[in-house]
C-alpha cells in the first residue's frame, strides 16, 4: 500500500498547537479508512494578502485565497492539502463559510487536490460564549474531515454524517464525526482504485 501524505498547512496567523492537535485527530481517525494515510505538518506559512480582505464586512475572501492556494500549492508535491486559518472569510453569494475544497472527479482522484478551513465561526466566543477547547478541537477535527472528503469526490450528505451540509455551528455539533456507511463505501472505493492504479 502506498504512502499518501495529506499534509496541513497554516494559512496567516494561527497557533501552531491547532494544527499538531490535527495532525494527531485525523492520523488516528483516517488511518481506520486507509492504511496508507500518513498526516504530515507542511513547514512553510501560506501568506494573506490585503487585497484579500473585505474592510467593510471585516472578512476575507474565500474564493480569492483559495484561487491562489490552488496556484501556489501546484508544484508542491502531496497527496492532499488542507489549510488552516484563523479569520473569518466569506464566498460568493455566502455571508460567510466554514471551508472550501476542490472536488475531483472520479477519473481524477488520483491527482492532487487541495482544501482550507477557517475556525474562527468554530470558536465558542465568536459568539460571545465561554471557550470550551474539547468542543472546539471537534469541531475542527468534523469540518477537517468534511473538507478532505470533499477532495475524494464526496458530495454533502442527507444523513447526519461528517459530509451533512452545516449551515451553522449548531449542524457541526449535531453531526456525526464519522462517515455514514453510503459516504464509508464511496470512498474506500475511490481508494481502492488508487492502489489498483499503478500509475497513482
Amino acid at each position: 500500500m502506498k504512502e499518501r501524505v495529506i499534509f496541513l498547512k497554516k494559512i496567516g496567523s494561527i497557533e501552531d498547537y491547532r494544527l499538531i492537535r490535527l495532525q494527531k485527530d485525523l492520523q488516528w481517525i483516517l488511518k481506520t479508512i486507509y492504511e496508507g494515510f500518513k498526516i504530515k505538518i507542511h513547514p512553510e506559512t501560506f501568506q494573506l494578502l490585503n487585497c484579500e480582505y473585505h474592510v467593510l464586512k471585516k472578512q476575507y475572501n474565500a474564493d480569492f485565497i483559495f484561487e491562489r492556494f490552488i496556484t501556489c500549492m501546484q508544484n508542491q508535491r502531496f497527496f492532499r492539502i488542507l489549510g488552516l486559518m484563523d479569520q473569518d472569510i466569506y464566498s460568493l453569494f455566502k455571508n460567510f463559510v466554514f471551508g472550501r475544497a476542490l472536488k475531483p472527479k472520479k477519473r481524477f482522484l488520483k491527482y492532487k487536490s487541495v482544501a482550507l478551513l477557517s475556525i474562527t465561526r468554530l470558536k465558542e466566543n465568536f459568539y460571545g460564549r465561554e471557550s470550551e477547547s474539547s468542543l472546539l478541537e471537534m469541531r475542527i477535527l468534523k469540518e477537517s474531515i468534511h473538507e478532505l472528503g470533499h477532495t475524494f469526490g464526496l458530495k454533502h450528505c442527507k444523513n447526519e454524517c461528517v459530509m451533512a451540509f452545516s449551515k451553522s455551528v449548531y449542524y457541526v455539533d449535531k453531526k456525526s464525526l464519522e462517515f455514514c456507511d453510503d459516504c464509508l463505501k464511496k470512498i474506500k472505493l475511490s481508494l481502492s482504485y488508487l492502489d489498483q492504479d499503478k500509475d497513482s
